[in-house]
């Protein structure tokens, strides 16, 4: 669970920025657009990526000098935002270099609500 985050709206698109704890050292950022959500973090990982429901996606993850390939299916992605709050549901099946051949299965839910 995130105890604080900001959301703000720049151009029409919509954000969500956190810090993560400190033991994981870094940020995230989610770009908010209609239909995809781009996942921005910055830290001793490195990472964009954009999910798109039905999409195969593949980037590059930065882990100290190195980096790993990564690959993601979207299975379902909705958004959901409203003038005090929104809802991101996100299932997707990714890969990592290195890992095999089987994709692990993830699914978030990110909810976020103004507060006064």
């Amino acid at each position: 669970m995130i105890e604080s985050a900001v959301w703000y709206q720049r151009r029409g698109v919509h954000f969500l920025r956190w810090q993560e704890r400190e033991q994981a050292g870094g940020s995230i950022t989610l770009r908010i657009e209609p239909d995809s959500v781009t996942w921005i973090r910055h830290g001793m990982v490195a990472w964009t990526h954009v999910f798109r429901a039905g999409d195969l996606a593949a980037s590059q993850m930065a882990v100290g000098a190195g980096a790993l390939a990564v690959e993601t299916f979207t299975e379902r992605l909705t958004i959901e935002v409203f003038p005090v709050g929104g809802t991101i549901h996100l299932v997707y099946r990714m890969r990592m270099a290195g890992q095999g051949e089987q994709p692990e299965r993830i699914e978030l839910v990110i909810r976020w609500e103004r507060q006064s």
